[in-house]
């Protein structure tokens, strides 16, 4: 990884929707403001898969099992901000958004209702 990539700081927004509270109900989300793309995109209609509760649209994998974290997986992903930092290997298994060409060092999702008024 160049050094050139490894201090950039990129930011995404999004609306994030869930139909229900069951775990199982996949989320519909939109990037509203972005300087990193959108790799939640991919992933959209997913329900949340962990080590234990395997939602993602591959009989074959579990993709949290195989990516070393719990994440929207479709099959298996455009992104994980759930793996492991691997120091920039390029690996699957890291820490990835948009591609895994380089493993991310920090990532942080802050979530709360939006909050409607009629």
């Amino acid at each position: 990884m160049s050094d050139k990539l490894a201090h950039i700081t990129l930011s995404v927004f999004y609306m994030i929707l869930w139909m229900s509270n069951d775990v199982t109900a996949g989320q519909q989300c939109k990037a509203v403001e972005s300087t990193a793309g959108d790799s939640l995109r991919y992933h959209q209609g997913q329900a949340f898969s962990t080590k234990d509760r395997d939602y993602d649209s591959r009989s074959e994998e579990k993709c949290a099992v195989s990516y070393t974290g719990a994440w929207w997986y479709n099959g298996c992903y455009a992104s994980n901000l759930n793996g492991r930092y691997l120091n920039g290997e390029i690996r699957s298994q890291g820490m990835v958004w948009k591609n895994n060409a380089f493993s991310v060092k920090k990532s942080e999702m802050k979530i709360r209702p939006q909050i409607f008024q009629d």
